[in-house]
């Protein structure tokens, strides 16, 4: 339905879907209280990862749509202007990724949201350089803040659970 919406570019609708879709993956993470107790390495890999994943894909999507939405109607993000809007909207999705890190233990939906905050970077990096430098410094809060959970929570890695034999 997303598919359809964005490329009959009709924003608002493809805006209510995508909301739709967040609210869902949200009702199930709660629901099944996912990244919240010591899983099976079988459980990680092909339960937890793909619907991570998929989170972190929906927020940058939701992200970006709200985005097209505003300047399908001309909004010109005043008071703040277009750059400032950008930014406030990088810190939103930079801060919505740090909580499923430090709430959730979701590092792998965050790995998304570098993704995302570099390739932003990649694209104004000539034209609004202070976009870029905002992006590249929301990207790498994210990579350090991954890095000091997952080292923090090093003994029940995934890794470490295969060291084990643990399936």
């Amino acid at each position: 339905m997303w598919v359809v919406a964005w490329l009959y570019e009709r924003t608002g609708l493809s805006v209510l879907i995508m909301l739709t879709l967040l609210i869902s993956l949200i009702v199930l993470l709660i629901r099944h209280n996912l990244e919240r107790w010591d899983a099976p390495l079988r459980i990680i890999a092909f339960v937890w990862w793909p619907i991570c994943w998929y989170l972190g894909w929906i927020i940058l999507a939701t992200v970006t749509n709200i985005a097209a939405w505003l300047v399908s109607l001309d909004y010109l993000g005043e008071p703040l202007g277009q750059e400032g809007w950008t930014i406030t909207m990088m810190m939103v999705a930079t801060i919505i990724y740090l909580l499923l890190i430090f709430t959730r233990n979701m590092r792998e939906a965050s790995l998304v949201g570098i993704w995302g905050l570099i390739a932003i970077a990649v694209r104004h990096w000539q034209l609004i350089p202070a976009i870029a430098y905002v992006a590249i410094a929301a990207a790498l809060v994210l990579f350090v803040s991954s890095a000091y959970h997952g080292f923090k929570n090093r003994a029940t890695s995934p890794m470490a659970k295969w060291k084990r034999g643990e399936f």
